[in-house]
């Protein structure tokens, strides 16, 4: 009866260690995800409040930020190389952020 009571005993410690590394691998994986989603819905929170409080300066940034590159192709010499080239790229990336550009000559070039 010894031996089947140490038998016993033993499984009984075995079974403990691995229902506690079980529930310790799992608790950590939930609070894992709990941190990882508080996390991202701050950060959503933030972004969505910056937007609704700031629209009109993005929108003013961008177009500086686009006035500002074309310049700078512009005074490079892009000339016709750069209207065929740069500028669609340009559209197709501000058509992304929801803006339209329309690239035209001054009335100094005409």
């Amino acid at each position: 009866m010894n031996v089947d009571s140490d038998r016993k005993r033993v499984a009984e410690t075995a079974r403990f260690d691995d229902s506690f590394a079980t529930h310790m691998i799992r608790d950590f994986f939930f609070v894992l995800v709990a941190v990882v989603i508080i996390e991202l819905g701050v950060r959503f929170a933030l972004v969505v409040y910056d937007f609704h409080h700031n629209q009109q300066s993005t929108t003013q940034i961008a177009a500086e930020r686009l006035g500002s590159d074309i310049k700078s192709i512009m005074l490079n010499s892009g000339g016709p190389v750069a209207a065929r080239t740069v500028y669609p790229i340009l559209e197709r990336a501000h058509e992304e952020l929801g803006l339209a550009i329309a690239v035209e000559p001054s009335e100094i070039t005409i």
